[in-house]
């Protein structure tokens, strides 16, 4: 699969996740389906480190995306202006953040890098402190080591319990099957899709109830 192709996969799956969340709550079937849409999202963020030329505009990119998508997404799950959680790309960008730290092999990086996932937790981010570890467990181990199983599986478990985030060790295969290749451009379009289907969705509930 192409990173295009992954994305594409991570927007299909978070579209149906937020659907059902908003409109079907009791609907498993979508929710095990929105499963797959964060550690896709992680594993993206990797290859974006990896391949970046600019590490302080990629997190811009993520900083402004965060603060643009939060508003729409307190509109879609809470109706209003929400503080008690807050969107995935600030979970994202302190991934990113958390990485940079490490890669930068300063004596405190390590710190640097548990600091950036406090950050997430404090916060409330979506997935907080275990989205940051879960994008540092797929930088180190890669798309298809053969402990990554088993380590997101006890780094959920430890998290969520035996919950239905399980389900999203269910991203591992198509991301085992990632080729290196970018694919078809998406340009912002996989940036702008989260708050604008936030958007869609919040408005269309809303005349719905009514």
């Amino acid at each position: 699969m192409t990173n295009s192709q992954l994305k594409t996969l991570a927007i299909l799956a978070m579209t149906a996740d937020h659907i059902g969340a908003v409109f079907f709550p009791q609907a498993l079937l979508l929710r095990v389906i929105g499963r797959l849409t964060m550690p896709i999202m992680c594993f993206l963020l990797t290859e974006g480190f990896r391949h970046t030329r600019s590490i302080k505009r990629y997190a811009g990119r993520l900083a402004v995306f965060a603060l643009l998508s939060e508003l729409p997404f307190d509109l879609a799950f809470f109706g209003g202006v929400f503080f008690g959680l807050q969107n995935i790309f600030f979970t994202l960008l302190s991934g990113l953040l958390a990485l940079n730290a490490l890669s930068s092999r300063r004596p405190t990086a390590f710190y640097e890098a548990i600091a950036w996932g406090g950050v997430a937790a404090l916060l409330r981010a979506d997935y907080g402190f275990y989205g940051v570890l879960l994008i540092l467990l797929f930088f180190y181990l890669g798309q298809r080591h053969v402990a990554l199983p088993l380590c997101m599986f006890l780094l959920t478990l430890f998290f969520f319990g035996p919950s239905i985030q399980l389900f999203a060790l269910l991203a591992l295969l198509p991301i085992s099957f990632y080729n290196g290749q970018r694919g078809r451009e998406l340009g912002r379009l996989f940036y702008l899709y989260y708050p604008l289907h936030l958007l869609i969705l919040s408005a269309a509930y809303t005349l719905a109830i009514f």
